[in-house]
Protein backbone atom coordinates (compact mmCIF):
# COMPACT_ATOMS: atom_id res chain seq x y z
CA UNK A 1 0.00 0.00 0.00
CA UNK A 2 1.39 3.31 -1.12
CA UNK A 3 1.91 6.51 1.20
CA UNK A 4 -0.65 8.16 -0.65
CA UNK A 5 -3.40 5.74 0.38
CA UNK A 6 -2.32 5.63 3.98
CA UNK A 7 -2.33 9.46 4.05
CA UNK A 8 -6.01 9.19 2.20
CA UNK A 9 -6.82 6.78 5.16
CA UNK A 10 -5.75 8.73 7.90
CA UNK A 11 -7.29 11.90 6.35
CA UNK A 12 -10.54 9.99 6.36
CA UNK A 13 -10.43 9.01 9.64
CA UNK A 14 -9.31 12.85 11.34
CA UNK A 15 -12.62 13.71 9.19
CA UNK A 16 -15.13 11.12 10.71
CA UNK A 17 -13.90 12.16 14.56
CA UNK A 18 -13.98 15.31 13.84
CA UNK A 19 -17.64 15.21 12.16
CA UNK A 20 -18.65 12.56 15.14
CA UNK A 21 -17.62 15.40 17.96
CA UNK A 22 -19.55 18.17 16.03
CA UNK A 23 -22.78 15.69 15.96
CA UNK A 24 -21.78 14.87 19.77
CA UNK A 25 -21.55 18.71 20.33
CA UNK A 26 -24.79 19.20 18.59
CA UNK A 27 -26.30 16.34 20.64
CA UNK A 28 -25.14 17.81 23.88
CA UNK A 29 -26.20 21.66 23.00
CA UNK A 30 -29.64 20.34 22.10
CA UNK A 31 -30.33 18.73 25.66
CA UNK A 32 -29.22 21.73 27.45
CA UNK A 33 -30.86 23.41 25.32
CA UNK A 34 -34.12 21.78 26.11
CA UNK A 35 -33.07 21.90 29.86
CA UNK A 36 -33.26 25.40 29.52
CA UNK A 37 -36.04 25.73 28.51
CA UNK A 38 -37.98 23.46 30.52
CA UNK A 39 -35.77 25.53 33.42
CA UNK A 40 -37.09 29.42 31.57
CA UNK A 41 -40.64 27.64 31.20
CA UNK A 42 -40.39 26.68 35.02
CA UNK A 43 -39.45 30.00 35.86
CA UNK A 44 -42.12 32.18 33.24
CA UNK A 45 -45.19 29.54 35.35
CA UNK A 46 -43.51 30.87 38.75
CA UNK A 47 -43.65 34.43 37.25
CA UNK A 48 -47.05 34.05 36.30
CA UNK A 49 -48.23 32.16 39.51
CA UNK A 50 -46.52 35.34 41.35
CA UNK A 51 -48.47 37.70 39.46
CA UNK A 52 -51.49 35.81 40.69
CA UNK A 53 -51.37 35.74 43.88
CA UNK A 54 -49.80 39.65 44.08
CA UNK A 55 -53.31 40.79 44.58
CA UNK A 56 -53.86 38.76 47.33
CA UNK A 57 -50.91 39.54 49.24
CA UNK A 58 -51.40 43.23 48.61
CA UNK A 59 -54.70 42.70 49.98
CA UNK A 60 -53.57 41.04 53.55
CA UNK A 61 -50.82 43.37 53.36
CA UNK A 62 -53.77 45.83 53.56
CA UNK A 63 -55.58 43.80 56.35
CA UNK A 64 -52.46 43.62 58.52
CA UNK A 65 -52.32 46.96 58.05
CA UNK A 66 -55.72 48.13 59.02
CA UNK A 67 -56.02 45.45 62.01
CA UNK A 68 -52.29 47.07 63.06
CA UNK A 69 -54.58 50.74 63.21
CA UNK A 70 -57.61 48.63 65.05
CA UNK A 71 -55.10 47.47 67.84
CA UNK A 72 -53.62 50.72 68.20
CA UNK A 73 -56.98 52.15 68.90
CA UNK A 74 -58.09 49.57 70.93
CA UNK A 75 -54.72 49.78 72.97
CA UNK A 76 -55.18 53.59 73.39
CA UNK A 77 -59.44 52.86 74.43
CA UNK A 78 -58.05 50.30 77.33
CA UNK A 79 -55.06 53.31 78.18
CA UNK A 80 -57.96 55.62 78.57
CA UNK A 81 -60.26 53.02 80.10
CA UNK A 82 -57.11 52.20 82.81
CA UNK A 83 -56.91 55.82 83.65
CA UNK A 84 -60.88 56.48 84.26
CA UNK A 85 -61.07 53.08 86.34
CA UNK A 86 -57.79 54.53 88.01
CA UNK A 87 -59.07 58.25 88.96
CA UNK A 88 -62.59 56.16 90.08
CA UNK A 89 -60.84 53.79 92.45
CA UNK A 90 -59.36 56.95 93.58
CA UNK A 91 -61.77 58.83 93.97
CA UNK A 92 -64.12 56.16 95.96
CA UNK A 93 -60.66 55.48 98.11
CA UNK A 94 -60.98 59.15 99.39
CA UNK A 95 -64.96 59.27 99.50
CA UNK A 96 -64.66 55.58 101.48
CA UNK A 97 -61.95 57.84 103.65
CA UNK A 98 -63.95 60.78 104.21
CA UNK A 99 -67.16 58.67 105.40
CA UNK A 100 -65.22 56.50 107.13
CA UNK A 101 -63.81 60.11 109.18
CA UNK A 102 -66.79 61.10 109.15
CA UNK A 103 -68.44 58.16 110.64
CA UNK A 104 -65.46 58.27 113.24
CA UNK A 105 -66.52 61.99 114.13
CA UNK A 106 -70.07 61.32 114.48
CA UNK A 107 -69.72 58.32 116.32
CA UNK A 108 -67.52 59.73 118.95
CA UNK A 109 -69.43 62.63 119.45
CA UNK A 110 -72.12 60.16 120.21
CA UNK A 111 -70.39 58.62 122.62
CA UNK A 112 -69.39 61.83 124.23
CA UNK A 113 -72.56 62.67 124.29
CA UNK A 114 -73.53 59.19 126.13
CA UNK A 115 -70.99 59.39 128.33
CA UNK A 116 -72.19 63.28 129.56
CA UNK A 117 -75.87 61.56 129.34
CA UNK A 118 -74.05 59.03 131.75
CA UNK A 119 -72.16 60.98 134.06
CA UNK A 120 -75.45 63.30 134.75
CA UNK A 121 -77.50 60.25 135.72
CA UNK A 122 -74.85 59.18 137.89
CA UNK A 123 -74.98 62.79 139.62
CA UNK A 124 -77.91 62.75 140.03
CA UNK A 125 -78.79 59.09 141.48
CA UNK A 126 -75.83 60.04 143.87
CA UNK A 127 -76.63 62.96 145.08
CA UNK A 128 -80.30 61.38 145.88
CA UNK A 129 -78.58 57.88 147.45
CA UNK A 130 -75.92 59.96 149.41
CA UNK A 131 -77.66 62.91 151.28
CA UNK A 132 -76.12 64.00 153.86
CA UNK A 133 -78.92 63.55 156.25
CA UNK A 134 -79.38 59.96 155.28
CA UNK A 135 -76.06 58.39 155.27
CA UNK A 136 -74.47 56.40 157.75
CA UNK A 137 -70.53 56.14 158.62
CA UNK A 138 -70.91 52.36 158.17
CA UNK A 139 -72.78 52.40 155.15
CA UNK A 140 -70.98 55.20 153.24
CA UNK A 141 -68.86 54.08 150.43
CA UNK A 142 -65.86 55.06 150.64
CA UNK A 143 -65.26 57.34 147.40
CA UNK A 144 -61.80 58.42 145.72
CA UNK A 145 -59.95 61.38 147.05
CA UNK A 146 -61.00 64.67 145.35
CA UNK A 147 -58.75 66.88 143.22
CA UNK A 148 -56.55 69.25 144.42
CA UNK A 149 -57.40 72.82 143.61
CA UNK A 150 -56.18 73.61 140.17
CA UNK A 151 -56.52 70.55 138.24
CA UNK A 152 -57.53 70.76 134.60
CA UNK A 153 -61.42 69.85 133.40
CA UNK A 154 -59.55 66.26 132.12
CA UNK A 155 -59.00 65.94 135.93
CA UNK A 156 -62.18 66.27 136.70
CA UNK A 157 -63.43 64.44 134.66
CA UNK A 158 -61.59 61.44 135.39
CA UNK A 159 -62.24 61.79 139.15
CA UNK A 160 -66.05 62.08 138.01
CA UNK A 161 -65.91 58.98 136.30
CA UNK A 162 -64.13 57.17 138.96
CA UNK A 163 -67.01 58.51 141.27
CA UNK A 164 -69.29 56.89 139.30
CA UNK A 165 -67.52 53.07 138.68
CA UNK A 166 -67.17 53.39 142.30
CA UNK A 167 -70.64 54.19 143.35
CA UNK A 168 -71.91 51.64 140.55
CA UNK A 169 -69.48 48.46 141.78
CA UNK A 170 -71.70 49.17 145.51
CA UNK A 171 -75.14 50.36 144.37
CA UNK A 172 -77.43 47.83 142.42
CA UNK A 173 -79.27 50.17 142.30
CA UNK A 174 -77.92 53.24 140.76
CA UNK A 175 -76.30 50.82 138.46
CA UNK A 176 -79.72 49.68 137.11
CA UNK A 177 -80.73 53.14 136.63
CA UNK A 178 -77.99 53.91 134.48
CA UNK A 179 -78.19 50.66 132.53
CA UNK A 180 -81.61 51.65 131.70
CA UNK A 181 -80.68 54.89 129.96
CA UNK A 182 -78.23 53.64 128.09
CA UNK A 183 -80.99 50.50 127.07
CA UNK A 184 -83.39 53.51 126.37
CA UNK A 185 -81.09 55.57 124.10
CA UNK A 186 -79.57 52.18 122.25
CA UNK A 187 -82.79 50.01 122.15
CA UNK A 188 -82.80 50.28 118.10
CA UNK A 189 -79.20 49.21 117.65
CA UNK A 190 -79.53 46.38 119.74
CA UNK A 191 -83.19 45.67 117.76
CA UNK A 192 -80.69 46.10 114.32
CA UNK A 193 -78.31 43.56 115.20
CA UNK A 194 -80.71 41.06 116.25
CA UNK A 195 -82.81 41.50 112.88
CA UNK A 196 -78.81 41.22 110.76
CA UNK A 197 -78.03 37.67 112.34
CA UNK A 198 -76.97 38.67 116.00
CA UNK A 199 -78.27 35.27 117.82
CA UNK A 200 -76.72 35.68 121.23
CA UNK A 201 -77.06 37.69 124.50
CA UNK A 202 -73.46 38.47 124.11
CA UNK A 203 -73.31 40.01 120.59
CA UNK A 204 -76.74 41.85 121.13
CA UNK A 205 -75.33 43.60 124.70
CA UNK A 206 -71.74 43.88 123.19
CA UNK A 207 -71.85 47.63 122.96
CA UNK A 208 -73.11 47.85 126.89
CA UNK A 209 -70.25 49.77 128.74
CA UNK A 210 -68.33 46.93 131.03
CA UNK A 211 -68.99 49.09 134.37
CA UNK A 212 -72.77 48.51 133.40
CA UNK A 213 -72.53 44.48 134.47
CA UNK A 214 -75.24 43.96 132.24
CA UNK A 215 -76.76 40.13 132.16
CA UNK A 216 -79.27 39.41 129.21
CA UNK A 217 -81.19 36.30 128.35
CA UNK A 218 -83.79 36.05 125.72
CA UNK A 219 -87.58 35.17 126.71
CA UNK A 220 -90.37 33.01 124.55
CA UNK A 221 -91.99 35.09 121.60
CA UNK A 222 -88.43 37.30 121.25
CA UNK A 223 -87.94 39.68 124.44
CA UNK A 224 -84.61 40.35 125.39
CA UNK A 225 -84.57 40.71 129.17
CA UNK A 226 -81.37 43.26 130.27
CA UNK A 227 -80.46 43.37 133.76
CA UNK A 228 -77.83 43.85 136.20
CA UNK A 229 -76.01 42.18 138.23
CA UNK A 230 -77.45 42.18 142.36
CA UNK A 231 -80.64 44.25 140.88
CA UNK A 232 -83.94 41.95 140.51
CA UNK A 233 -85.72 44.30 137.99
CA UNK A 234 -85.03 43.55 133.69
CA UNK A 235 -85.71 45.74 130.95
CA UNK A 236 -87.56 44.13 128.72
CA UNK A 237 -86.66 44.87 124.26
CA UNK A 238 -89.14 43.02 121.72
CA UNK A 239 -86.75 41.81 119.30
CA UNK A 240 -88.63 40.95 116.25
CA UNK A 241 -90.63 44.64 116.57
CA UNK A 242 -89.12 45.60 113.01
CA UNK A 243 -90.52 42.54 111.52
CA UNK A 244 -94.18 43.30 112.48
Amino acid sequence: MSLTVVIQFAALAVTLAIGACIVYAIFKMRKTYAEQESNFSAAIWAVEEIRKLLPELLLHTQNLRSDGEALQKIALQIEASVAELKNGVCMAVQNVAEQRASTIDVLRNHLDFQEERLIKVFEDVSERLYMPQTQSAAGEPKLPTPPVAGSTSDHQIRFRKEVIREIISQEPKARFAALKDWVSTNSLAIVYRASHGSATTTDLIATVPPYLEAQAEIAPGGILLVSTRGYPEKISIRLNETNG
